[in-house]
């Protein structure tokens, strides 16, 4: 299978894009966090924003490995199957 090149970047891309997403949630996690801390009503009982906080660790890891292994994610989705071995029969 040949790869071109807009198809290698648009893959890139995608990832990137993905992992950018995945930061801004972690941002607004933390952003309620630090909204609901500052005193003001978001509803629900209070302390109830601190299950907030796995989630912005969740995915402030999973932005850094896709920002930062997208070359690791090409390597592994574009990589070429290794040629299948004969007998030196040709069997």
């Amino acid at each position: 299978m040949k790869v071109t090149e807009t198809e290698f970047s648009v893959f890139r891309a995608i990832v990137k894009g993905i992992g950018v997403y995945e930061l801004v949630l972690c941002m607004s996690d933390l952003l309620y966090v630090l909204i609901a801390r500052a005193d003001f009503k978001l509803g629900g009982p209070v302390g109830h924003e601190w299950h907030y906080l796995p989630w912005a660790v969740f995915h402030l890891c999973v932005a850094f490995i896709l920002i930062f292994g997208t070359d690791f994610f090409c390597r592994i989705a574009f990589a070429r199957p290794a040629p299948a071995e004969t007998n030196a029969d040709g069997a």
